[in-house]
Formats: structure tokens, sequence, C-alpha cells
């Protein structure tokens, strides 16, 4: 039985989304999404898929199908994965008669996932961000005034985080031949220092639960009570609700923090959290009781590594959410595939010919289906390891 609606176009986020809700509960999902995430459907973590477009064309489509389920099922949730699900789950969220996980409102992930918006509202609360410049458009970038003002090297971004499009590290004038031909970029000075990061959630304005990744030993217990003071400040001047990853800069000799990038919802190393501690798909959908503190996570180290690296074979048969994480990874094929070019999926793919749910056909399937009834509290996080 479907209990969980995945609701997404990028792929790898969608996937990511799809492993986080496996690590807490073997309910199951659907997927609702575009051609680009089509592939899913070869997923085992994946029950059902349907292809709709995102761009408002197919509004009432997805209201019906998404109400359509509910019918089925009483408790279902809906989660959209990335800012195209948002978008459209907040154009028609009145009419959907399914709990929705948390998520921004539009106007305020919009800001937040422009690049150029992001850096003035920090500014504006007096937030670190780096030197920066809008460039772009149809005339060329002016090479000495951004080295002028922002230092060699300096990076340039695409304005909005769209996985087609990469950030380029401009060195010299030659390098400039590498940017997108049109559209807005943004050039960013290089703050000194290491990297780190905050993943977490927020619930209107107040920062609930987060895990700070990419510092080691000595600097976790310096440097974690500024990111945190950051990571609640931003929460708390956009009235942020949902999930967030923060990308910051550290320099390490002077104490500064700077805030480089913003991802106003999931993320395509989403599961990362989750072998760190926190799941924050499941503390979306089913918030873990708090008192007066924040739930709080440090992932010491530089990098997670990959999940399925063989230093972390041995949480393989753990029964917590990690190695919950791990056995889903490590059995869904689809997943694998991902990590090994494709090669497994195609093998795959050929012996099965899994056949396509084609939209139409997708009502007359989501009736009841053998295997467990889900009952109120079966879809809950944790459930293996509440036992």
């Amino acid at each position: 039985m479907i209990n969980y609606i995945v609701v997404g176009q990028d792929r790898p986020v969608t996937l990511a989304v799809l492993q986080a809700v496996r690590s807490f509960t073997d309910a199951g999902c659907m997927v609702i999404g575009t051609q680009g995430n089509r592939g899913l459907r070869w997923s085992s973590l994946c029950e059902q898929q349907a292809t709709i477009r995102f761009d408002g064309a197919d509004d009432e489509v997805f209201v019906d199908l998404v109400n359509d389920l509910t019918r089925f099922t009483r408790h279902l949730v809906l989660i959209p994965a990335d800012c195209h699900a948002i978008r459209m789950v907040n154009r028609v969220a009145g009419r959907l008669s399914v709990a929705i996980s948390p998520i921004p409102d539009t106007p305020t992930m919009t800001m937040l996932d422009d690049r150029w918006r992001f850096q003035r509202l920090c500014r504006q609360h007096g937030l670190p961000v780096p030197a920066s410049r809008l460039i772009g458009g149809e005339s060329e970038p002016d090479f000495p005034a951004l080295a002028s003002e922002l230092g060699l090297p300096f990076m340039v971004k695409p304005i909005s985080h769209e996985p087609q499009l990469e950030s380029v590290m401009i060195s010299s004038r030659r390098d400039l031949w590498r940017l997108p031909a049109r559209g807005l970029l943004v050039a960013q000075a290089i703050t000194p220092g290491v990297d780190a990061s905050i993943s977490l959630i927020a619930d209107r304005g107040q920062l609930c639960a987060f895990v700070i990744a990419g510092l080691d030993q000595d600097n976790a217990g310096q440097f974690h009570p500024g990111l945190e003071r950051i990571a609640a400040r931003l929460c708390e001047v956009s009235a942020f609700n949902g999930a967030m990853h923060l990308g910051a800069r550290i320099d390490t000799a002077t104490g500064n923090l700077t805030l480089m990038d913003c991802v106003p919802h999931f993320w395509p190393d989403l599961t990362s959290t989750i072998l760190a501690g926190l799941n924050l798909v499941a503390e979306c959908v089913h918030p873990s009781p708090r008192h007066a503190r924040l739930q709080v996570v440090t992932q010491v180290g530089a990098a997670l590594g990959h999940p399925l690296a063989p230093a972390r074979w041995h949480r393989l048969r753990a029964p917590d959410e990690g190695g919950r994480l791990l056995r889903a990874m490590s059995f869904d094929l689809y997943s694998l595939s991902m990590s090994t070019g494709g090669v497994l999926l195609d093998a795959w793919r050929n012996m099965t010919q899994r056949p396509v749910a084609s939209l139409p056909q997708v009502g007359p399937k989501i009736g009841p289906r053998p295997g467990p009834q889900m009952g109120p509290g079966s879809g809950q996080r944790r459930d293996a390891a509440a036992q």
C-alpha cells in the first residue's frame, strides 16, 4: 500500500528522498515526476511512478491523482523533493486532501534559491557572505574589474541551483569561455579556509534540528556555535519552513564564518545526514518530540564518503536508520546503478523488461495490494529500531 508520495523533477534528489524514507519505514512510496526521472520506476524503493508536467499544465491531473490515492489510504503523506515540486504543490495545496510535509512558501524558496537575492538578504540582516557581483546577460564580463574587486581566482556560479549548470573557477581571462553564453551569473570571491555544511529542519522560522559536517575534531567545538547562530538567524529572518542545506566557509586563522550557498529544499547527498545520525526526511514527516533544546548532530570529518564504501560494510546489519539505509541502497539495483554508470540497471532492465505504468493506468492500480496493511502507527519513523 502507498503511504508516501514523493514529488520531484530532479532525479538524484528524488532518489535520495526515497532512500531516506526506506531507512525509517517499510511503507510503500509512489513517485510523481517529469520525464527526467521516469527511470525511478526501476527502483525497488518505488512502488509506482507517474509522469506529469510541472509547469502548471498538469496541475488538475496532479490534484486528481493525489486525491484519488487518498480514497484507498487514510495515512498518506506528500513529500515535495525539489523546488519544482514545491512550486507546484504550493499552487494547488488548498485542493489537496492529503498531509504535506513542511515546505517553504514559493516566494521564500525562490528568494533563497536565487544566489544573488540570497546574498542580498544575508547582507540586509548582517549575515556574513563573500564579496560578489551579478554578471551575465548579453555583455561579456568585465574581467579586470572582477579580478580587482574579488581577487583571483574567483568562482562564477549560475544564479539558481539547476543541476545541469556547474560553477566555474576563473583564474584568468581565458577561463571566461567556459561560462554560459546567456543567463545571469553570480561572481563570488573565494574565502580562504575550509568548507563546512549545515543541513537543517526549520519550523516556521525556528531552527529545530541540524547536522554540521566538515569540521575536524579540533575545530568542531570552536566553530559549531557560530555556525548554529548563523543558521538559526537565517531561518528566523526568512521565516523558513522545511529542509535546507547551507554551504559555509571557515577561515581557521581568523575564525570568520561565511555563508556561501543555500539550497532551500532536499539535496542529492541528503542520505549522508542519516549516516551521521539524523534523518531529516523523517524529521519532516514525523517530528521527534522536542523539549528545551535542538536536536543536533556534528559529523566530524571533511566528507562522509560514499555510503557503500567498504568502511561502512560493518553497519549493514545494524538495526538503526543508518543500517536500514545501507541495506536499502545495497539491495536496490537502481541505487547501485547510479554509482556504477548504469551498467547494473541496464542489465536488470534487459532481463526483466519491467513495464512502465502510464498515467491513465495509475488509478485502477492503486487499490490495496498483498502485504501488511498500514495502520495508524505503522508509518512512523524508526519503526524497526523502536521495537
